[in-house]
């Protein structure tokens, strides 16, 4: 699906990974990357584990699941992907271009495809153009707040009970919005997932920690009480 700049152009530069873009800057980006769009339905695989990776993929809508298979053929749900978030850098940087995880789509999807043909070099644009060197620096900033991510993923997997995984989730999530109310982006079975453990487990250990007065729950909402 082509895009449409005149149209598409104001959305992308909402995007931390186009941020600071003039506009002049990033139509060339796009036209020079040979970038398109690509729908996806709920359930449908981007990436495989282990596939070869031929396109830069940056979210436009919808969210992303990331799995992970281990030595023992485990599928272990690692975290979601949303709006404004990527993935697929490993062919931009030089590491080998393949798929680490599975990304499944949560949702219906729409997605940015960057293919840099040449890995990173195309005939109409040099690599040290201003362009892609903002994108670059965009680029490797987004990528540390996404192993932030995973960094907090496995600190609440480090904890020993569920009521301490739970905590620390929440801890790093109302950090992130400067408040004590937090709003998990995903149901209760995913927040198992997430967690690691079972969801009967998971909605026995809310509904005591509640009753403790250590937190207040609506829906998705969570309050921080201690």
């Amino acid at each position: 699906m082509m895009i449409d700049l005149s149209r598409d152009i104001n959305l992308l530069t909402k995007f931390s990974i186009f941020s600071k873009f003039p506009l002049d800057h990033l139509e060339h980006l796009l036209n020079c990357c040979g970038a398109y769009y690509k729908s996806y339905e709920k359930n449908e695989i981007i990436y495989f584990q282990g596939d070869d990776i031929n396109f830069l993929c940056i979210i436009i809508s919808g969210s992303i699941s990331i799995e992970k298979i281990d030595i023992f053929g485990n599928n272990t749900y690692m975290l979601d992907f949303y709006s404004g978030n990527f993935f697929g850098e490993q062919m931009i940087l030089d590491t080998p271009s393949i798929s680490p995880y599975t990304y499944k789509c949560s949702t219906k999807c729409k997605i940015l495809c960057l293919p840099f043909h040449k890995k990173y070099s195309t005939n109409n644009c040099k690599n040290t153009c201003d362009c892609r060197l903002l994108f670059r620096e965009n680029l490797l900033n987004q990528i540390a707040e996404n192993n932030l991510l995973f960094i907090n993923k496995l600190e609440v997997l480090s904890k020993k009970n569920i009521r301490e995984k739970i905590m620390t989730f929440l801890i790093n999530e109302s950090e992130k919005c400067n408040s004590n109310k937090v709003q998990i982006p995903f149901s209760k079975s995913k927040f198992a997932d997430y967690l690691g453990v079972n969801r009967s487990a998971l909605m026995r250990v809310l509904s005591n920690m509640k009753n403790d007065g250590l937190i207040e729950l609506n829906n998705k909402t969570f309050t921080i009480l201690k």
